[in-house]
Order: C-alpha cells, then structure tokens, then sequence
C-alpha cells in the first residue's frame, strides 16, 4: 500500500501502537515501557487507554480481521493506512470522512463511536507528538524496503 514515512507524526505513532499493542502480551509490555519510557506514565496511560478504546470497538465489531506489518516493517499496509486516515480525520473534525472511513472497517451501526474513539485518540497521539518527539534508535528503524516483511 505505502512507506510509513509517507503519513504525518500521528499517523505513525498510531500504527506503532497498532504493531505493538496487538502483537501479544510481550509485544505489548515492551511497547507500554517504551511509550512510558518516551512519554512518562500519566501521558503513556492517557494513550494506551484512547487507543484500547478504539480498538477494542474494531475488534468487537469489526468487519472482518484486519491485517497488520510486524513492528519492524517499514510498509504500510491498506488497513494500517485506512486506520491512520480515519484517525487523523476524526481528530481533525472531518466526521463525515472519518464516519465513511469508519463503515469500511465496522458495521455502519457502530461507526459513530468508533468515529468518537478515533477523535479521543487522535488528539492524544497529537498531544504525544508533540510532548514526546519519537526518537529513532537503531532499534526502532524500519526495515530496509527490500526486506518487505
């Protein structure tokens, strides 16, 4: 679909969290010390929660599974990029560009919230960007393009 590189801050911040968060229990911690590391634990706390939010929306009415890059991977996938698109448009008070974002990946029924869960998150991961600058170790950098996945 694309090169994380081509979405804004936001955007990548939030496909992290995605990579990381859903990746099982040891992803997730590492990814929660990092973030707390990063951001200190009321800020990391304040992100974790909007993003399980979101998430946990997606995951319970979801239309289907949505496919993820590993953490490393520097290629955005289509659904990795749907999600930035409907966060950054809720957050940004495009509701009715974030509600039809949000039709794709939810039952209709549900989009609404999903819409509400996205502006919350998107906000936070602004105020993140902001506070806490991602830093780029040697560990953190994606993989080299001709290594896809």
């Amino acid at each position: 679909m694309g090169r994380i590189e081509d979405l804004d801050p936001a955007g990548v911040e939030l496909v992290g969290l995605l990579r990381g968060l859903t990746a099982g229990s040891a992803a997730r911690a590492a990814a929660e010390t990092l973030l707390q590391q990063r951001a200190g634990p009321e800020m990391a706390l304040r992100v974790i929660a909007a993003f399980d939010a979101f998430w946990r929306q997606i995951a319970v009415h979801g239309r289907r599974p949505l496919m993820r890059h590993g953490p490393g991977c520097s290629c955005l996938g289509a659904d990795e990029a749907c999600l930035a698109t409907l966060v950054e448009a809720a957050s940004e008070g495009a509701r009715e560009d974030a509600l039809l974002m949000a039709c794709l990946v939810v039952r209709p029924d549900m989009s609404p919230m999903v819409v509400a869960d996205a502006a919350v998150l998107g906000l936070s991961l602004q105020r993140l960007v902001l506070r806490a600058p991602r830093l780029d170790p040697a560990g953190e950098r994606p993989v080299p393009a001709r290594l896809m996945h």
